[in-house]
């Protein structure tokens, strides 16, 4: 009975496991999403400042990097435009719960569901970058070259018993993933990749290796039955090889009643 229940219920025992309650702690850090842009004339944001205010109704702040001349102004709670020469990007930013970022807690029955939730935030974020973005290059004259797309995106991610079980004091920067906090880990996107395909490739990889013991326990029942089923099938078919034999024997003996009878029949 407990196999039974093992096989039915995969790693159930395991707390924190994603295969089993699907509760992951997420929180999307540093998305930048942009659009190339041309500009014909001087750029005056400066004097733009006040119309900008009136259409997104919040005080717009402007800040200018004489370092690497660009320009920055603050559209909302979150976001925050930069505007370079040849380019508009926009800068989401986590809402501040007290001293610390808003994190999402996300737990669902599936992993299909999980993800869903997921998608319809990131979604959600990329249409509020859009606007901004779009409403700044508007209002600056600038003439779109191309279509929006993501620059650069980390999605901090917690719940998982490997990522947990890394020590607090180390500190990791590798091409996908960065560790610099005390917990949790941050998996890095740029231009040409979503945001959260990597955190989400992360999820399915875990899954799969969770299920890994059930899926070869399934395999090698799999084999044992195809094993039996082709001694059976061996014994079978000399059975009905034996039977054939018969039915030969038999066919060939009627064809000789059939011909002594005629012979009779002739006399």
């Amino acid at each position: 009975m407990k196999k039974t229940e093992s096989r039915r219920f995969p790693n159930a025992d395991r707390k924190g496991s994603m295969v089993g309650l699907k509760r992951v702690l997420w929180r999307p850090n540093n998305y930048r999403r942009g659009i190339r842009v041309k500009r014909f004339g001087d750029l005056n944001i400066k004097s733009s400042i006040g119309k900008l205010t009136q259409s997104f109704q919040f005080p717009v702040e402007y800040s200018f990097s004489k370092s690497n001349k660009l320009h920055f102004l603050k559209v909302s709670p979150n976001v925050k435009i930069m505007v370079a020469p040849s380019r508009v990007m926009g800068i989401w930013s986590q809402s501040m719960i007290g001293k610390v970022k808003e994190t999402f807690l996300i737990e669902r029955s599936s992993e299909e569901e999980l993800e869903a939730v997921i998608n319809d935030k990131v979604s959600a974020i990329r249409g509020v970058l859009d606007k901004y973005v779009r409403g700044v290059r508007v209002s600056l004259g600038l003439v779109p070259v191309g279509d929006y797309y993501w620059v650069r995106h980390e999605d901090w991610l917690k719940g998982d018993d490997y990522l947990d079980s890394l020590p607090k004091e180390v500190i990791i920067h590798d091409t996908v993933f960065k560790k610099v906090y005390g917990e949790g880990v941050e998996f890095l996107g740029g231009k040409g990749v979503e945001p959260t395909v990597r955190m989400k490739n992360y999820i399915k990889n875990r899954a799969l290796e969770d299920f890994s013991p059930l899926l070869c326990e399934r395999l090698d029942f799999v084999i044992e039955s195809n094993v039996r089923f082709a001694e059976n099938l061996n014994t079978h078919l000399k059975v009905l090889e034996k039977i054939g034999d018969g039915i030969d024997r038999l066919v060939k003996v009627v064809g000789r009643l059939a011909e002594k009878q005629k012979k009779l029949s002739d006399y």
